[in-house]
């Protein structure tokens, strides 16, 4: 079964944007395939969250996020970190389609 884990940070560590502030708030695996998948919901103080597939996907983000095949592509084995505006409602979420 190919998933997306997906880690929530609230803040960069110190002022070093290389580093994320461990431990992550919450983590969510979301399962990959034909047909569109979405997260739960981010928590209110997330505002970094890193994103890693273990297969080729497309992923999307948004408060009714539905991914196609069309959507920004993830390789097998990559790893994004995607920063959330400051005024994070609490219904954002990214879904995730296979793409092979």
């Amino acid at each position: 079964m190919a998933v997306l884990y997906v880690s929530e940070y609230e803040d960069y560590g110190w002022s070093n944007k290389s580093v994320l502030r461990a431990p992550a708030i919450t983590s969510q695996v979301v399962t990959i395939g034909a047909s569109t998948l979405s997260s739960i919901s981010f928590q209110p103080q997330t505002r970094v969250v890193r994103v890693h597939t273990d297969t080729t996907c497309s992923v999307v983000f948004g408060t009714a996020p539905s991914a196609t095949l069309s959507s920004p592509r993830m390789a097998t084995g990559q790893t994004e970190y995607h920063a959330l505006p400051s005024t994070t409602n609490t219904t954002l979420r990214v879904a995730v389609i296979a793409n092979s």
